[in-house]
C-alpha cells in the first residue's frame, strides 16, 4: 500500500516541506527546554536576592575563587 500527495508536487518541494517541518519541531524542542532552564534560572536568581536582600544587620557571605573553594574571606554587609 502506498500514499499519494494530492495534489501531486515536486520532489524537490517535499524535500523542502520535510526540511521546514523538522525545523519547526527543533525549534519547539528548543523552546520547551529553554523554558525550563530559564525557569531554573530565575528560582536561583530570586534565592539569590532573597539571600541579599536581608533586612538584618550583618550579613556574612563567605568568599572563595573559582579554582579552590577555600574560603578567602568574609564580607558583611
Amino acid at each position: 500500500m502506498s500514499a499519494q500527495i494530492w495534489p501531486p508536487i515536486s520532489h524537490e518541494q517535499l524535500i523542502k516541506e520535510e526540511g521546514d517541518s523538522l525545523k519547526a519541531a527543533e525549534l519547539e524542542w528548543l523552546l520547551e527546554d529553554l523554558q525550563a532552564a530559564l525557569a531554573s534560572l530565575k528560582s536561583g536568581l530570586e534565592e539569590c536576592l532573597a539571600i541579599l536582600n536581608v533586612q538584618e544587620p550583618g550579613t556574612t557571605l563567605a568568599l572563595s575563587t573559582l579554582r579552590s573553594e577555600t574560603v578567602k574571606g568574609f564580607v558583611t554587609r
